[in-house]
């Protein structure tokens, strides 16, 4: 009584062996997996996954492999510290690194992330112009399409 096979847990309420989630060899409830298989990884939710999902990097630990969550500016990543972004969660999200363009009014965001790795907004006083930040136009804090709103 109690006992079921590797990827099924028991069911007390209907004394039978249900199906654990997809890529789980052990889970105790149904909703939330204790083992993954070999060829998958566990996220931070305990759900098991073949490849990590968007905002997770994956990490091999003592316990078996994991999915574990990025900084929440990244869309991906290589680990959970906001200089370990490989690319940003919205395209309005830039790189810390600057360049100053041929125009005086635009700064040019390096799209995705710096060699760093960090995810930055637009500066207060700017917007994105197809990925550059350039400046809002009578001293604004924020403008859209060059208005101030």
């Amino acid at each position: 009584m109690g006992e079921c096979p590797s990827g099924k847990y028991f069911d007390y309420s209907t004394s039978t062996c249900k199906d654990c989630g997809s890529n789980c060899l052990r889970c105790f409830d149904g909703e939330s997996c204790d083992l993954c298989t070999a060829d998958s990884s566990m996220t931070s939710s305990k759900d098991c996954y073949f490849e990590c999902p968007p905002g997770t990097y994956f990490e091999q630990t003592v316990d078996g492999t994991f999915c574990f969550d990025c900084d929440s500016s990244c869309k991906t990543c290589t680990g959970p510290d906001e200089d370990q972004c490989t690319s940003c969660m919205t395209e309005s999200l830039y790189s810390q690194e600057i360049f100053e363009s041929q125009e005086a009014d635009l700064l040019d965001f390096i799209t995705s992330t710096d060699p760093e790795g960090v995810c930055r907004i637009c500066p207060s006083g700017m917007e994105d112009y197809y990925g550059f930040c350039r400046n809002c136009s009578d001293n604004c804090v924020t403008c859209n399409s060059g208005y101030c709103t």
